[in-house]
């Protein structure tokens, strides 16, 4: 008797071993040369690059029918993500700004409604010193036949401020990450499916991967050396 097909979701971590959007996307000129991918790092209108911040991100998205689905994610400075409110990866792997890390996916979807949504983490100032950062921000592309759905900066994502967090390094010794003082009265505990507070994000630079020597003051991706986080 053959064997039943697999329950979807269903999600595999994957490793890229080349860029994802191939090298058709090269911009050139002076000073910054770069390949360009077709998405862009967003991050909450009401933020500072200063300020550390917690904030959701969500999509929702329909399929017509069942589908395989490639997004490669990433965040500056954490981020756990969820698909239909389950937690399914957290990341990215610890990165400096010239070899920024993302992490790959590939999702099996039943037809239907969906909703991806992702957790961020920004300790700004407060990070421990190992943590290099540009600004709290957020990053998904989506790669193949449809993938333009998943594109920060262009997909239809909303963000918000998830209330509750105080990132700090208070009492740490200096090279420790930041402490996490949650106040559980501020917190939403449903706050993937709460529909108070969610807007169109401040749309940032493209993302963007390494091309040739020069140097840039912003996140130049590369893929994740070893799978994500599980939840």
């Amino acid at each position: 008797e053959p064997s039943p097909p697999p329950r979807l979701p269903l999600i595999t971590p994957v490793i890229p071993r080349q860029d994802p959007f191939g090298k058709d996307r090269a911009v050139t000129g002076s000073p910054f040369s770069f390949y360009q991918w077709p998405a862009s790092w967003v991050w909450p209108v009401a933020s500072h690059p200063d300020e550390p911040i917690v904030f959701g991100a969500r999509l929702d998205f329909i399929l017509a029918r069942d589908e395989k689905v490639k997004i490669h994610v990433s965040a500056d400075q954490r981020f756990e993500l969820f698909l239909d409110g389950e937690r399914f990866a957290r990341g990215p792997e610890l990165s400096d700004i010239a070899h920024w890390m993302y992490a790959s996916f590939e999702l099996g979807l039943a037809a239907g409604p969906h909703r991806l949504a992702a957790r961020i983490w920004y300790a700004a100032d407060q990070a421990g010193y190992a943590q290099q950062t540009v600004r709290g921000g957020f990053l998904c592309a989506g790669a193949g036949d449809g993938g333009e759905r998943f594109h920060t900066g262009k997909a239809p994502w909303r963000l918000k401020k998830i209330g509750g967090y105080r990132l700090n390094r208070r009492k740490q010794i200096w090279l420790a990450p930041p402490r996490q003082d949650v106040d559980l009265s501020l917190v939403e505990p449903d706050w993937i499916e709460a529909e108070r507070g969610w807007e169109a994000p401040q749309v940032g630079p493209t993302a963007r991967t390494e091309f040739g020597t020069d140097t840039t003051p912003l996140w130049v991706l590369h893929p994740a050396h070893q799978p994500p986080h599980p939840p």
